[in-house]
């Protein structure tokens, strides 16, 4: 049986989870690429396994990942790297398989998406 790490929040956590809400919505409003609570997870799932967890993340994984169809997926990878907030690379054992990566062109929106003000 595995035991799977589990949060639980606070009212402090439920205050501070609102207020990141809302500044993504201010947020969404200004970047070329992340519009939306789904791209945003998305983009935050690529972020979190390729730059905090050191695994390569393909098309496959963001599909087993999400609810999302494929032609969703395809989109939201299209625009990524064409915004430059992600670049893909082949893969050596198999130029078929592209792993993504989060690029230093998205440093502002991490910025911007890391700082918000409280909600009174």
């Amino acid at each position: 049986m595995s035991s799977k790490r589990s949060f639980t929040l606070n009212d402090k956590d439920v205050i501070r989870v609102s207020s990141f809400m809302a500044n993504a919505s201010e947020v969404f409003k200004t970047t070329p690429f992340i519009k939306n609570f789904d791209y945003l997870d998305l983009f935050f799932y690529i972020y979190r396994n390729d730059s905090l967890l050191k695994k390569d993340v393909r098309f496959k994984d963001l599909s087993i990942y999400s609810s999302k169809s494929d032609v969703y997926l395809m989109k939201f990878l299209k625009n990524g790297l064409e915004s430059g907030y992600l670049s893909s690379m082949k893969s050596k054992k198999d130029k078929r398989i592209k792993t993504y990566h989060v690029t230093k062109n998205a440093l502002p929106f991490f910025k911007r998406i890391y700082n918000f003000k409280k909600l009174d």
